[in-house]
């Protein structure tokens, strides 16, 4: 699921000192920045370079693998973020500026962080404010929290449910492929049965091991030989082999947009199909049209 950061007005700007979001809206609104207002900034703003060694740095941290370099970046990201801050704010560091030049040392005893952070045991929170905001005692009240949990767990046992979600999709209607003008295009990266059977059944939209896929996000599919990314738009989905299975119009790739820390892209006429399992990340992305032109992805970490 793609979260949106929410609206920020002029009046909470004037009035508070902070934007009130949630991790990941604040981690999204991080990522999108640039896009947003690139075509405002100055060139040389030395606050926007402040920005974008934040976002060097959350790319590195929320990244599920990297390169055995990666803590040299890190490190070096970290100390030129640290001493920008000081010079531009005039205010000494926090202990959590502090606790990232340790960042480099831990990412080369345990891997990416993303394996040991703890972010999900905080989104387990909602769930334990719940059962305790429907308890109309307040007698050992995390007693009670801890016994609703463990009746949970003892039902999912008993039950035998599997953690995973099962696959689920929305209203389906029967398309004959050969029948679309792209169908040449496409037809070579189908699977044989397909071929065969062009009058398939296309979804609206499909939950997958619990991600939400539909027509107009973005997938990235590959890398090409100069080691740039390639992206699809998903324009039709359908159900192979109890797995999606995605017709993508093609984009080109033109080029690293570095000052957005996002990829340029353009559309082309070709369309292709490609597997869940041949994704080169299973995350679906957005497609951003910048005022000044561009058309921009932009990657949700460090790959």
């Amino acid at each position: 699921m793609i979260i949106a950061p929410p609206g920020i007005s002029t009046d909470r700007l004037l009035t508070k000192s902070k934007l009130k979001m949630t991790g990941a809206e604040m981690y999204m609104f991080v990522r999108i920045f640039g896009v947003l207002v690139y075509d405002m900034i100055p060139d040389g703003d030395p606050f926007y370079d402040l920005y974008l060694l934040l976002h060097d740095i959350m790319s590195i941290i929320r990244a599920k693998s990297l390169p055995r370099d990666a803590g040299v970046i890190l490190s070096v990201a970290v100390k030129e973020h640290n001493q920008l801050y000081v010079h531009l704010t005039k205010e000494t560091l926090k202990p959590k500026h502090h606790f990232l030049l340790h960042y480099k040392s831990l990412l080369s005893k345990m891997g990416p962080f993303s394996g040991v952070s703890s972010i999900r045991f905080e989104a387990k929170h909602r769930m334990l404010k719940l059962t305790a905001e429907s308890c109309m005692s307040r007698v050992n009240l995390p007693k009670t929290v801890a016994i609703k949990q463990q009746l949970g767990f003892c039902f999912r046992c008993v039950a035998n449910a599997s953690i995973r979600q099962p696959l689920s999709a929305g209203p389906c209607q029967t398309v004959n492929l050969s029948e679309l003008d792209c169908f040449p295009s496409f037809s070579r990266s189908l699977p044989c049965g397909i071929v065969e059977s062009p009058i398939q059944t296309v979804v609206n939209w499909v939950n997958f091991k619990g991600t939400k896929y539909q027509p107009q996000q973005i997938l990235l599919t590959d890398v090409d030989d100069d080691g740039l990314f390639q992206f699809g738009k998903i324009q039709l989905i359908l159900l192979y082999d109890e797995k999606p299975l995605f017709i993508c119009s093609d984009f080109d790739t033109l080029g690293y947009f570095s000052e957005v820390r996002g990829y340029e892209v353009t559309p082309l006429d070709s369309w292709f199909a490609i597997g869940h399992g041949k994704l080169l990340d299973y995350h679906p992305l957005c497609l951003y049209p910048m005022p000044t032109g561009e058309t921009v992805v932009v990657l949700r970490t460090l790959l």
